[in-house]
């Protein structure tokens, strides 16, 4: 019974940081913290194991790039992403969630 509400709890976590990256990528005007809760995000998939796995590689591959664009140019500006960096966070996110709400009800019962 353990293992299941762990597995619960883990899937929850991956539901609400898609969540709250999709939103955060276009509603903060600072992003500050969104390589931060990608890092964490990259996390959660990397528990969740096999189903994930081609979203830990893309997580991956862009991670280097979405820190990057977030380093502000001078002390007074404010790390925003770049454009193609909200749709790349939008894109997976949404088909983080798409794919967990789609998990056949077997996986929850591990």
């Amino acid at each position: 019974m353990d293992g299941y509400f762990l597995h619960l709890g883990m899937l929850n976590q991956l539901l609400t940081l898609s969540h709250q990256l999709n939103s955060d990528a276009f509603n903060l005007t600072n992003h500050k913290y969104m390589a931060h809760q990608t890092a964490l995000l990259y996390q959660s998939v990397n528990q969740a194991g096999s189903p994930l796995v081609d979203y830990k590689k893309n997580i991956e591959s862009n991670f280097k790039s979405l820190k990057a664009g977030l380093v502000p140019k001078d002390k007074e500006s404010v790390p925003k992403l770049p454009q193609a960096q909200k749709e790349w966070i939008s894109s997976v996110t949404a088909n983080i969630l798409d794919n967990v709400q789609s998990l056949p009800q077997a996986s929850l019962n591990r």
